[in-house]
């Protein structure tokens, strides 16, 4: 989808509808210090936005490859005009896949993030519309103008650091649930759901380490001009963007651990189920064999007394009894 969002002389952010092909050119269809939006943009908005703004087109599809890393480009229009390329890694939530306890699902994702500095526009580039992308250009994250180019590309930064720190807490929750339900776990189900959520802090630390290098470059000013309030907004950024960096791979050890210790877990758990059927079974042993011999098509002695059947239901309840105790005392019937 292609919007345009532009800072209204009350100071409120509109959002438009993308205007058509035709008054594209020249930037005469885009309005000049405007925002531009392209979540899950179609082949044809992508090269109408190129055409455009004289761009190459894979700078727009940068964002759409899912195996993107965060990184700083520097390139220019087709008529040599500059262009700063940012690509951010942003983690989104993967619906279901959290509770459903398939192999290889994971509760979160890293979705690339594409900001196009040109000279009078930005331009968003992006698979999906996430919330906190959202609540920044639309200035409800904090009061800000759409010409502010690089007071809106510090804020996603911020929004996005923000964002890792959010999702590590809900991965710890979820982690936590998960290794409740594991303590008396016989099955495969609630490892697979620690392996999803493994494999989200696996690509969460990919992309904040990626992360903190494309900070870092910026902060040196380099390639974006910082006043002192930008260069103290993106220190801020950094620094809970590198504390997301260390409790990802803090959780990422913890759970691997985890894995490990509850896999034997289980594994003892279903051995403990195996060894009491196994000493039930001996226990049955006694008293179906001696019922057993009273029952073959055979004759014995004393068949015919009327105090036989008493007789061999207290030996089965003797024997039976005694094994129990037996297996009891040397800990094969308890857990």
């Amino acid at each position: 989808m292609l919007e345009v969002r532009l800072t209204m002389p009350d100071g409120r952010i509109a959002v438009h509808p993308a205007p058509a092909e035709e008054r594209d050119a020249a930037f005469g269809g885009f309005p000049k210090n405007s925002v531009l939006t392209l979540f899950d943009p179609t082949p044809e908005e992508l090269g109408r936005v190129a055409r455009a703004f004289h761009l190459d087109e894979a700078y727009l599809r940068d964002a759409l490859d899912p195996l993107e890393r965060p990184r700083v480009e520097v390139g220019e229009t087709e008529d040599g005009a500059p262009v700063l390329i940012l690509v951010l890694g942003l983690p989104h939530q993967n619906g279901d896949a959290a509770s459903d306890g398939r192999p290889g699902s994971m509760p979160y994702g890293v979705m690339p993030v594409s900001l196009v500095h040109l000279k009078d526009h930005l331009l968003v580039v992006a698979r999906r519309a996430h919330p906190a992308i959202l609540d920044v250009l639309d200035g409800r994250r904090a009061p800000v103008a759409t010409h502010m180019k690089t007071r809106l590309t510090l804020l996603i930064f911020q929004a996005v650091a923000e964002a890792y720190l959010a999702a590590l807490r809900e991965l710890r929750a979820l982690s936590r649930a998960i290794e409740r339900r594991l303590r008396a776990a016989h099955r495969n189900r609630e490892l697979f759901m620690l392996l999803g959520v493994n494999k989200s802090l696996v690509y969460f630390a990919s992309a904040l380490r990626a992360s903190v290098i494309v900070y870092r470059r910026l902060l040196a000013g380099r390639d974006l001009k910082l006043y002192a309030d930008d260069a103290d907004l993106l220190r801020s950024a950094l620094v809970d963007l590198e504390q997301a960096e260390e409790l990802t791979a803090l959780h990422a050890d913890r759970l691997s651990t985890l894995m490990d210790a509850y896999a034997a877990v289980i594994h003892n758990n279903v051995n403990a189920v195996l060894k009491v059927l196994t000493t039930l079974t001996v226990v049955l042993t006694l008293p179906v064999l001696i019922a057993g011999l009273f029952t073959i098509n055979t004759r014995l002695p004393f068949e015919d007394a009327p105090w036989l059947f008493g007789l061999l239901l207290l030996a089965m309840i003797v024997s039976g009894g005694a094994l129990v105790l037996y297996f009891y005392q040397r800990n094969f019937l308890r857990w």
